[in-house]
């Protein structure tokens, strides 16, 4: 998960990323420096705890040796900090400090508490899609203290226990030696477990003394940073020819074709720039300063204002609520933006096939922030938070269809499991949905929890097999009075409901959304119970994903759950969703379809 201290900058600094490289350079603070991977080869499992905040490391015979505590949000605290033992009642081992505005931050070897204790090495990403991540070290070795450098590679190639790690997981890296390229250590996450992490495989020992002094390769050295004083090294000024007195009039070195004229033009326009260098420069500019764009988060706000917004709106009166005022009110609502940031990313993760893992890692990240922010403002929703706090609930919502699942499971359950995972998300987002409805439905927001009335007109084949479906209902409550006779009915209604808007023209993904989120609680236990009317039902949702299937996150549900519906289904009940299927893949449909 990614956490930042500071709203809107450092999104792309992972806290597993910098817990494992912490966790690394404390682990490897003891013994000389060995490049043999047999006998210094160390496992160390990775382990989120409950909410997914915090990460325990255990060693290859599962006893815990640190706890990596998670404090983004307490002030003048490191960001993460390593505990011996279980708890945070350990003494500080290691921390990391995210920097603010950056995707870079400080990793150090004991107590920042701790006065003149503690040296601090910079982690910098290299790629602002943080595929890769440099740090130095000061080594001791034989021939005395030597200053080395690695780098942090993600990889798809090299796995822990000499594995192949999974396309599907944008945490796998490598750390060479940027000197050598040889192999220092392995991570490997565990992209389908809620409770592990990953693995980190060390292959070498180094020496555990760290020494920073003024990194010239930074804009602000780092002991400045630390003293929150000038640096004399700092390159964030205005124009590289602001300053019009260190221009030379006779140092030009254009043609003298040009003449006399245009050097003295282009002189003065360098004087005129240079009124801006000096512009507030009386004290003002050390009182904030840039470290550079985050490009990522900038082609993701393009990629929602161009593109993502579409996938949210139904006409032109939501066009605007979705593209304009939902980005503006993410202003002063950080879960909001990266909630917007997160679905961005995933949507060109989608669509796009070149460096696929690496946006959907992007929307992880982004996702796994916004829930963090989000879920601290679930129990006080009010006028003033209504208009945030139900954007985000849909897109959490779209988020859920789009998140991409594996394309190749063995068991047919896999693919329903998955919708079903996606139902319950989605009911999850009903009860903030009404609340802060309630709060919109009159400002101008107002259009989005609007449906535009329309006539449910169906063609005579949907209503034939409607008609089966709701006289199956009835017979099976005739004779089975645990039945859930209401449920299912209310659940085929809700159906046609949205069949109906399906027919009439509205074809957006919120069409989808909005039948999973009014379900009632009931039928969603009657699929986990894989009741087998229920997962008719399912089928037929299952057609109309597939009619809405334009949609980019809604593409492959249709037939990938229907024909996984049709293997598991008893042979009695198949006839009842011969309409879904035939729908599905055609008149042509074969009834053996295996």
């Amino acid at each position: 998960m990614s956490r930042s201290k500071d709203t809107y900058g450092n999104y792309g600094i992972d806290d597993a990323t910098s817990a494992y490289q912490t966790t690394m350079t404390e682990t490897n603070s003891h013994g000389s420096v060995a490049s043999n991977r047999d006998s210094s080869c160390r496992l160390y499992n990775i382990y989120n705890t409950l909410f997914r905040h915090d990460y325990n490391v255990h060693n290859a015979d599962k006893e815990q040796l640190y706890h990596v505590h998670n404090s983004t949000w307490t002030p003048k605290k490191p960001d993460l900090s390593i505990h011996a033992g279980t708890t945070t009642q350990g003494p500080v081992l290691a921390a990391c400090k995210f920097l603010h505005f950056s995707r870079h931050c400080k990793v150090a070897i004991g107590n920042p508490e701790t006065p003149n204790s503690v040296d601090w090495e910079d982690l910098l990403s290299l790629s602002h899609l943080h595929a890769r991540y440099r740090f130095q070290m000061s080594l001791h070795s034989e021939h005395g203290v030597e200053r080395r450098s690695f780098i942090w590679k993600s990889t798809h190639s090299v796995g822990v226990e000499d594995s192949k790690p999974s396309m599907w997981s944008w945490r796998n890296y490598k750390l060479v030696d940027e000197a050598t390229d040889g192999l220092v250590a392995v991570f490997t996450s565990n992209v389908w477990s809620q409770k592990k992490s990953g693995k980190l495989e060390i292959y070498a020992d180094y020496g555990r003394e760290f020494d920073l002094m003024c990194d010239e390769a930074r804009p602000a050295c780092s002991n400045c940073v630390k003293r929150r004083t000038q640096c004399e090294y700092d390159s964030s000024g205005s124009f590289l020819w602001a300053d019009g007195r260190s221009q030379s009039r006779t140092g030009s070195n254009k043609s003298a074709s040009e003449g006399p004229q245009e050097q003295e033009s282009l002189h003065d326009t360098a004087i005129s720039f240079g009124i801006l260098g000096k512009l507030g420069g009386h004290g003002t500019a050390t009182q904030y300063s840039l470290t550079g764009l985050n490009l990522c988060d900038l082609e993701l706000m393009m990629q929602w204002c161009n593109e993502t917004y579409r996938s949210f709106s139904r006409n032109e009166q939501t066009d605007r609520i979705w593209r304009a005022c939902v980005p503006d009110e993410a202003l002063s609502y950080p879960f909001l933006m990266h909630g917007i940031l997160a679905i961005s990313a995933l949507h060109i993760a989608r669509t796009r096939a070149d460096h696929r893992c690496d946006y959907v890692s992007i929307a992880v990240a982004h996702q796994d922030q916004a829930l963090t922010l989000f879920r601290k403002q679930l129990h006080d929703i009010n006028p003033s938070n209504a208009k945030a706090m139900f954007a985000f609930a849909s897109i959490v919502a779209v988020y859920a269809f789009g998140y991409p699942h594996p394309p190749d499971a063995k068991d047919p359950w896999d693919y329903i499991d998955d919708l079903l995972q996606v139902l319950i998300l989605s009911r999850g987002v009903h009860q903030v949905l009404s609340t802060a409805s309630s709060s919109i439905k009159d400002s101008d927001f107002g259009p989005i929890v609007r449906f535009d009335e329309y006539e449910v007109n169906l063609p005579d084949d949907i209503l034939f097999a409607l008609g089966k479906l709701q006289d199956a209902n009835k017979s099976i409550g005739e004779t089975d009075s645990t039945h859930d006779t209401s449920v299912y009915e209310d659940t085929i209604g809700k159906w046609a409901d949205m069949t109906g808007a399906v027919y009439s023209g509205l074809t957006s993904i919120a069409v989808a959304c909005r039948w999973a989120i009014r379900l009632q609680p009931r039928y969603v236990d009657c699929l986990r119970e894989r009741k087998p009317l229920a997962l008719v039902i399912l089928a037929y949702y299952c057609a109309i994903l597939h009619r809405l299937r334009h949609n980019w996150c809604l593409d492959e549900w249709g037939p990938r759950v229907s024909k996984a519906l049709w293997l598991v289904i008893d042979e009695r009940w198949r006839p009842l969703i011969y309409w879904p299927m035939r729908d599905i893949f055609g008149q042509a449909f074969e009834p053996n379809l295996t």
